[in-house]
């Protein structure tokens, strides 16, 4: 696959199987990102890592998908603050606080998950029960 160069601010998509990871591209190859603690189901932690090293084998491309819907933070804005999370623990929540909250955060200041809305269009699909009377 043939990357594009991201530039600083734009939001970062690394498709994993079953799931797409988020984080925002602070520039000279580094992303920030929420992760997973360790230690705790409900616990993240923010980082800044190589975007190499986070995405490794897996693709990735700038899905800046948002920018016609909402007003986008200039991106000076959107790295400073995104820099000033990194080492916070936050609370994890796949619903309401996961790595696509937070990145979509910091670029929109809004956060919209699609993954978790198309979850739920999925489900509601297997759980619509036809009563017969």
């Amino acid at each position: 696959m043939e990357y594009v160069d991201p530039k600083p601010g734009d939001l970062i998509e690394i498709f994993r199987l079953g799931y797409e990871h988020w984080a925002v591209y602070v520039g000279s190859g580094y992303v920030i990102h929420l992760t997973s603690s360790r230690d705790s189901n409900s616990k993240a932690m923010v980082k800044m890592e190589r975007l190499s090293h986070v995405a490794g084998s897996d693709n990735y491309d700038v899905n800046n998908k948002h920018d016609s819907k909402y007003p986008v933070r200039s991106p000076e804005e959107i790295v400073s603050r995104a820099e000033m999370l990194v080492g916070k623990k936050m609370e994890y929540n796949l619903f309401t606080q996961n790595c696509e909250h937070c990145a979509t955060s910091l670029r929109y200041n809004v956060t919209p998950c699609d993954q978790v809305s198309a979850l739920f269009v999925d489900l509601d699909r297997f759980l619509v029960v036809p009563v017969s009377g």
